[in-house]
């Protein structure tokens, strides 16, 4: 690649990419690993409770998980200052109803998985499904953080 088109290819992603995305993609990478690493460990831990121990495991997984991501995003990414319970109670509504909608799409991916994968690889449903959910959840999140949780002034404008 020429330098040239490094250099448009520079300038069309810092039009296109703003710092804040950018810091949001970086800690939500961060976050979803804690958050996967968290689910995939405590459902190899309870494997042996029941076909359905992942779905218990989603919730209470999710809500460390949301501690951590909220810590995440107000120190790391919209920088905001003070206002931790007020902004920790927009936190918890917008991952509640993200919650509402990851939450069917974790059981019926996990049931799909059971469904269709051959018998050997079965046992890999409820983590296929904890990552589709998550999936959903990052993008649905980062809108409700944005234009909710950690809304500035400036948002209004933009």
């Amino acid at each position: 690649m020429t330098s040239v088109k490094i250099v448009m290819l520079k300038n069309l992603l810092n039009k296109k990419i703003n710092k804040e995305v950018l810091q949001y993609l970086i800690v939500g990478v961060w976050n979803t690993l804690f958050s996967l690493g968290l689910y995939f460990a405590l459902v190899y831990i309870t494997r042996n409770l029941g076909k359905y121990a992942y779905s218990y495991i989603g919730l209470i997984s999710g809500e460390i998980a949301i501690i951590q991501s909220f810590l995440s995003y107000k120190f790391f990414v919209f920088k905001t200052k003070g206002n931790y319970f007020k902004e920790y109670i927009k936190c918890r509504a917008v991952y509640g109803i993200a919650t509402l909608v990851t939450y069917p799409i974790l059981i019926a991916s996990v049931e799909t998985c059971r469904y269709l994968l051959p018998e050997q690889y079965k046992n890999l449903s409820p983590y296929i499904g904890g990552i589709i959910s998550s999936g959903v959840s990052v993008i649905f999140s980062y809108f409700g953080h944005k234009n909710f949780t950690f809304k500035r002034k400036s948002n209004l404008q933009s």
